[in-house]
């Protein structure tokens, strides 16, 4: 399967980038690896995520890089990231 980022998640990772660069931009480039590799990761297992307990939809699943939560979306061809936030946060706080 082909992953997507969407326009949200793509802002989410540049937000991310930008407050851990703020300290170091090594940590932030290794911090925006893991996540990326995750991704790979869930275009290879998409079901290897759990439902997003906020929504209830078995389509829109989850999986974490700690301390982030990367939220996807199932289609037919491919994976859609849709968002990634700090576990602290859920996704109705971020839409």
């Amino acid at each position: 399967m082909t992953v997507i980022f969407s326009e949200n998640a793509e802002t989410n990772l540049d937000a991310i980038h930008a407050h851990i660069a703020r300290y170091s931009e090594e940590s932030a480039k290794s911090v925006i690896g893991k996540i990326l590799r995750r991704a790979e990761q869930i275009a290879a297992f998409p079901m290897s995520g759990r439902s997003v307990p906020e929504l209830g939809f078995p389509q829109i699943r989850e999986v974490f890089e700690h301390p982030y939560r990367i939220m996807y979306r199932i289609n037919a061809d491919r994976v859609e990231i849709i968002a990634i936030l700090h576990e602290s946060m859920d996704f109705e706080q971020e839409n």
